[in-house]
């Protein structure tokens, strides 16, 4: 029951949109990482478990600058995280082949790091009290995006080559661009009608208040 009437709420359903698009577009280049990096350098054993090793780093580091970056306006937030994502999924197709593609791919590390962070947020302030369900939602949604994202990269990449997963992830950024805005305006019409009507129920006085009153008048 909690469920259906979560997923009845526009707020919800773009949210979980949202994360479908933005861990599917992550996760169709992070999953073929390591093989887009082996065809554009052809590193050595160590070197590529070097960078690999500076790409978790840099992640995790998204991860502790994403609270700071969430901290005022959510939506505008969520606005420069995604077009900062589409651009870099361009930069990573415009240096593949070379060493250039080792900046463009640890920023696509960097900016992942605030993905989690940045949706666990808008859970919390959209579904205070309902969180724990929305919350299996969400996972739900994860592992769907993210089994999605291998298989439909698999094909992809064994068909043409790396060159269309990063436009499949500037295609995932930019639908989670227009989900997020979504999901941001349907969460600022819930809160502003819950606003408009608290001072009515706290205006309104019940009748057992009304029977109280007029007892102690009477006395």
């Amino acid at each position: 029951r909690t469920m259906g009437r979560l997923l009845r709420r526009g707020a919800v359903l773009s949210g979980l949109a949202a994360t479908l698009t933005t861990y599917f577009g992550y996760h169709v280049v992070f999953t073929y990482l390591r093989a887009i990096l082996e065809k554009s350098l052809a590193p050595s054993a160590n070197a590529m478990s070097l960078i690999l090793l500076v790409y978790a780093l840099v992640n995790i580091a998204g991860t502790f600058a994403a609270a700071r970056f969430f901290r005022r306006d959510l939506g505008r937030a969520f606005t420069v995280l995604y077009i900062s994502g589409a651009l870099a999924a361009g930069a990573l197709y415009l240096c593949r082949g070379g060493e250039a593609i080792l900046a463009p791919a640890l920023i696509w590390g960097f900016l992942f790091g605030f993905v989690p962070v940045g949706w666990a947020l808008w859970l919390v302030r959209a579904l205070p009290k309902e969180s724990e369900a929305a919350g299996g939602l969400t996972v739900a949604v994860t592992q769907l995006a993210i089994g999605l994202a291998a298989s439909v990269g698999g094909r992809l990449m064994d068909a043409f080559g790396p060159e269309p997963l990063f436009f499949a992830a500037m295609a995932g950024e930019l639908a989670t661009l227009a989900a997020a805005r979504r999901t941001m305006k349907c969460l600022t019409a819930d809160e502003a009608r819950e606003a408009a009507s608290k001072p009515a129920e706290h205006s309104g006085s019940s009748p057992a208040k009304e029977q109280r009153t007029a007892f102690a008048a009477e006395r």
